[in-house]
């Protein structure tokens, strides 16, 4: 079983913080940059890729884990936001106005938690009649294979991968097969 939680939902009692460490713990151990000149420089790309979203916007950030974990396993940060986007997307912005960072543990890749935090995204989004969602990453990583599996469509190649996903089901692809909505949770 995967649980989700939105950043707004954590209680009190010191949660929101341990919850911030093991998402920085996540970010920093998934990001392509490792290497830093001091502190400072690695706050500020923290803050530029994550802690931004986190001030801005805490209600579009997700927490996943196995049910049975304590420690949080990924996360995804979403915005709508279009001046908190790094590129000049605006065209591509009217059709995938919301944007996503997400990263999951390397040691709980490929268990599911990231298609879990897509469908939940996805879901929360099409109530709000939002057109569709985009993902910025690197060319060549391991997660352009990843959003292909769940629909996205690359769109510009370089010097980075833009994917979007559309939310509107009269204009997804032909033979891109949308992920299914997340199961009911048992009551």
């Amino acid at each position: 079983m995967i649980e989700i939680l939105r950043w707004s939902e954590l209680s009190g009692n010191g949660e929101g913080e341990r919850a911030l460490e093991q998402l920085t713990e996540i970010f920093f151990a998934t990001t392509t940059k490792s290497t830093f000149s001091n502190h400072e420089e690695r706050s500020q790309f923290f803050d530029r890729w994550a802690g931004q979203y986190l001030k801005e916007s805490p209600e579009r950030v997700y927490l996943v884990r196995a049910s049975s974990s304590l420690n949080w396993q990924g996360y995804l940060i979403s915005s709508l936001r279009q001046d908190l986007c790094p590129f000049p997307l605006q065209s591509y912005l009217r059709d995938y106005p919301a944007h996503l960072h997400m990263n999951c543990h390397p040691h709980f890749q490929g268990q599911g938690l990231g298609r879990a935090l897509i469908q939940r995204l996805c879901q929360d989004l099409r109530k709000e009649s939002v057109l569709g969602v985009h993902a910025i990453t690197s060319l060549g990583a391991s997660n352009v294979a990843f959003y292909r599996r769940l629909g996205f469509v690359e769109y510009q190649q370089a010097p980075w991968a833009l994917m979007g996903l559309s939310l509107q089901p009269e204009k997804q692809q032909i033979g891109v097969v949308f992920p299914p909505e997340p199961p009911e949770s048992p009551a």
